[in-house]
């Protein structure tokens, strides 16, 4: 990582998402950075998130036809259902 990086000592942090106007506070761990040419790109894992707020920001990713129910795709490519 270049010494510009924000993140290089960071391992936990809170963020507050806005979707919809919502205001979604979020404890989140950094659990990945990658530096191309000119972009910092870092993948945060949530932690710590409320229910509604968990199913609020799949709805405004997934759609309003948004169930709930997650699948998980194995590595042999079989579909597993999570919520059991």
């Amino acid at each position: 990582m270049r010494r510009d990086d924000p993140f290089r000592h960071v391992s936990e942090l809170e963020v507050m998402l806005e979707v919809e106007g919502r205001k979604v506070p979020v404890k989140a761990r950094v659990v990945r950075r990658f530096q191309d040419a000119d972009k910092l790109y870092v993948a945060l894992a949530f932690l710590d998130l409320k229910d509604d707020d968990r199913f609020f920001l799949a709805r405004s990713l997934y759609g309003e036809d948004f169930s709930g129910e997650v699948k998980v795709i194995s590595s042999e490519g079989s579909a597993e259902d999570s919520s059991s």
